[in-house]
């Protein structure tokens, strides 16, 4: 580690180090990626649709039961971590986002 930083090591030695430290969490990093992307596109679907459709208030259950599980935790840890890439739309792993996007709707 040189300055708190782990730039002498290469992503393979980082991720392993991860998986390894982590091994009841470890998942393939696409397996984060393809949920995360996933998730992005059920908010983005719930933002455009009426607050008053079903179909809205079904994918909010959606969001919000991924919200409170164990994936969301386990997706926003390899994020905090540096193993998702850089250009990943992310606004699922924002807390705020979805508690924001959550409270509006039961507002509604």
């Amino acid at each position: 580690m040189v300055d708190g930083k782990l730039s002498k090591f290469s992503d393979k030695q980082v991720i392993h180090g991860f998986e390894k430290i982590t091994p009841k969490y470890s998942a393939p990093i696409q397996e984060h990626i393809e949920r995360i992307t996933h998730y992005e596109k059920i908010m983005d679907r719930v933002q455009a649709l009426d607050s008053n459709s079903p179909e809205h208030k079904k994918l909010l259950g959606e969001l919000s039961a991924y919200y409170i599980s164990d994936a969301w935790k386990r997706d926003f840890a390899a994020d905090e971590a540096g193993l998702l890439p850089k250009d990943l739309k992310r606004g699922v792993l924002s807390e705020d986002g979805i508690y924001n996007l959550l409270e509006e709707s039961s507002t509604d």
